[in-house]
Order: structure tokens, then C-alpha cells, then sequence
């Protein structure tokens, strides 16, 4: 027994040595640091420490979103009025809810998905708000063969456990999230992404001890000596933008444009609109997809037994921007994704008794072109107009 003993306690520095490592280098992050980039660290952090101390921050470049979002459901601010979606929404801000406490929780690139993963986090964390705003801007139902951002993909697996969604689904989005990652990613950042995708009860704590995650690290750590650093600024290992092209994040989570943004005119965003650049992305918007239905209808289904309210944003597209969608599928001879979104949307609110502000459709929203800052995005006033109006939209068949 003595003997047994013995070579059991032989083993224990070399686990502690491996847990050591794991933890401190860390390449996937999984505990929130960046031994390649420390400056990334210092820079969500202080995005963290001032959103929460009520502090606007300057964003200089990208930010894990998820590690942000994390730090501010599990402080102990009051959230009353959830706001999800994606870049289309982070304008909306606490004016539109007088005397609600509301936090943006918009992702930028986000759609359903993301929606749905981050309140998932929010759920983890014990927050139950008594509302949830969900933007649309129309590409939310329709296939993006599975295109998560990366950090929430193992959030979104969660998300369909807990949903009882078809696991063929969840199948699909690990495997092609993985097949991307391999296909776009540099060696690091492909391998990171698997140990991502492939978690299990026990992430991430089982990554302290796995001799694969050590393999990982220590090839990270040869790389990072061998190899010249990236250009890193504190932006998360990315130059920093220039200062007209730098937007604000406020305390309650919304975004104040860039000047730059800011400056566009409606002229400029017509002739951008009418340009040839445009025509992949206008026609770039896909059929309702079944298993994005699915998600949309058990989600909201979810939040409603939680007595969640939910109120549904459609925020529409640049004027000339919707016009030339229209005529390209019409063209086509194809029913434009926009109607269908809004139209299954609007079926669903109808039955849920769900309210709906704004149309996807520009002159139902009744919005003009000088709201807007692209073709997508609108100006911080015209959103929380068009979402005050409850217009014609909400007075159609509903």
C-alpha cells in the first residue's frame, strides 16, 4: 500500500505541472487570458471595468464579446430590459425604456444564433428579465450553414440541449463549424476552435488536466518564440481604427456611431446601393430554413413560459437598398427573403400575441433615407423613433 502510494504521489507534480501550464498559457482562452496578446487582456478588461463602474468606452478595435457579456451578468446590475440581435440593433438604448433598467447585448455579426447564445449566458448567470427585445433585420431565418461566431458556437450547442432541438442540428453546426475552421484558420486558431466546439460537462475545467490541451499549449508556446509577435495595440491583435472610425460603447451596452458613419449621407449610401459592389451582398440572403424556424419558434416559446415579455424590432434596410433586392428576386422570379422572414414572423407574433415594431419593408416602417448611416444600420434617434412609433406596421395584419 506504501509502495502504491508512493508512485501515486510521483505522479502528482507532473499533473500540477501540466495544470500549470494549461492554465497559464491557455491558447483557447478559456479562462479569460491571452498569454500571446496580454494587451488584448488590458483591453477587455478595461471594457469590462468601466461598463461597469457606468462609464462610456471608446472602442478602438474588436473585443471577445462573450468574455464582456459574461463580466456583466454576473455582476450584480439590475437588467430589466434585454436587448439581443446584432450590429443593426446596439443603438438601442435605455431612452426607448423610461425607468427600466436595460442592457444591450447585441453582438456585432450576430443573428438568431447569437441572439439565442447570448441569452443563454444571461440564463446561466441566474438573470431572468422581465422584457427581451430581438431585432430582425431579415437574414436571421434564412441558412447561413451554421456561420456562429466562433465563441458561441459551444453556447449555441447549449442552447439546442436545453431547447430539445433535433441533435442532427446540433451535429451539423459542430461539424461545419469545425470543417470552417480548418478551411480559414491558422493552425493555432483551427486547433483552438475544435477544443471550442468539443467540450463537456466539466469545460473548462477538464482542460487543466487533458494531455492534448497540453500538447496545444506547449506548440502555442514554441510558435510564440520562434515565431515574430502580431501587431498588437490593446485592440485585440488588431491595429487600432482610426480615431473618425471609433465607436462608443455606453454603460447600458448601446453603441454611439462613428463620425465617420456619422458623416454618410443618404446621397452616398444611394450610390453605394446602385454600384456593382452591392449586388453580391443585396442578393446574398437566403431561403427560410426550417431548422432557423425551429430555433426562433422554441425560443420564443421558452422565453414566453418564463413570463418573459418579448417585443420583436424589424428594422429595415436603406430604401434604395430594399428596392433593389425586390427587383433582383422578382427578376429571378423568386419570392424575396425579406416578405418571407416578415411573414412568418408576423404569423408567429400574431398567434403569441407578440408585439412587433417597424417592417422590414422601409415605407411600412415609414423610416426616410436620411436615417440611416449604411444600408443596414440606422441612426441612433431614427431607431428609437421607429421603435416609439409601433407604425403601420403594427396596425397591418398582424
Amino acid at each position: 500500500m506504501r509502495r502504491l502510494f508512493i508512485k501515486f504521489a510521483s505522479f502528482v507534480p507532473i499533473v500540477l505541472l501540466v495544470a500549470a501550464v494549461n492554465r497559464s498559457v491557455d491558447p483557447a482562452r478559456f479562462y479569460g487570458t491571452h498569454f500571446l496578446d496580454p494587451s488584448r487582456d488590458q483591453y477587455e478588461g478595461a471594457v469590462i471595468d468601466n461598463l461597469l463602474a457606468g462609464r462610456s468606452q471608446v472602442l478602438v478595435g474588436p473585443y471577445n464579446e462573450r468574455l464582456v457579456l459574461e463580466a456583466v451578468f454576473r455582476s450584480k446590475r439590475p437588467i430589466d430590459t434585454l436587448v439581443l440581435g446584432s450590429s443593426v440593433a446596439k443603438p438601442i438604448n435605455g431612452d426607448s425604456f423610461p425607468g427600466e433598467n436595460l442592457y444591450n447585448a447585441a453582438i456585432y455579426g450576430g443573428e438568431l444564433e447569437e441572439a439565442a447564445a447570448v441569452y443563454q449566458l444571461a440564463w446561466e448567470n441566474g438573470r431572468r428579465p422581465k422584457r427581451v427585445v430581438l431585432e430582425f433585420h431579415g437574414r436571421e431565418l434564412g441558412g447561413r450553414n451554421w456561420d456562429i461566431v466562433p465563441e458561441l458556437v459551444p453556447v449555441m450547442l447549449r442552447v439546442r440541449k436545453r431547447l430539445g432541438l433535433p441533435s442532427d442540428d446540433s451535429e451539423s453546426i459542430r461539424e461545419l463549424f469545425t470543417q470552417r475552421a480548418d478551411r480559414t484558420m491558422p493552425d493555432n486558431q483551427s486547433t483552438a476552435a475544435q477544443f471550442v466546439v468539443d467540450q463537456s460537462w466539466l469545460h473548462p475545467y477538464d482542460k487543466l488536466f487533458s494531455p492534448r490541451y497540453f500538447q496545444f499549449s506547449l506548440r502555442s508556446l514554441g510558435n510564440a518564440w520562434f515565431d515574430a509577435p502580431t501587431v498588437t495595440v490593446g485592440s485585440g491583435g488588431v491595429a487600432p481604427q482610426p480615431e473618425d472610425e471609433r465607436q462608443v460603447l455606453c454603460p447600458d451596452g448601446s453603441v454611439l456611431w462613428s463620425r465617420k458613419w456619422l458623416s454618410h449621407t443618404a446621397e452616398q449610401i444611394r450610390q453605394l446601393v446602385q454600384s456593382d459592389a452591392m449586388k453580391p451582398v443585396l442578393w446574398n440572403r437566403p431561403p427560410l430554413s426550417p431548422s432557423h424556424c425551429r430555433l426562433f419558434d422554441a425560443f420564443i416559446t421558452d422565453l414566453e413560459r418564463s413570463g418573459i415579455k418579448v417585443i420583436l424590432v424589424l428594422v429595415p434596410p436603406f430604401p434604395a437598398a430594399f428596392d433593389r433586392m425586390h427587383d433582383a428576386y422578382a427578376r429571378a422570379h423568386k419570392p424575396c427573403p425579406l416578405d418571407e422572414c416578415e411573414s412568418y414572423v408576423r404569423a408567429f407574433a400574431k398567434k403569441h400575441s407578440i408585439q412587433i415594431d417597424g417592417s422590414l419593408d422601409p415605407r411600412k416602417a415609414g423610416v426616410a433615407e436620411d436615417e440611416f448611416v449604411d444600408y443596414i444600420h440606422m441612426r441612433r434617434d431614427a431607431l428609437a423613433r421607429l421603435i416609439a412609433r409601433n407604425n403601420a406596421a403594427q396596425q397591418g395584419p398582424n
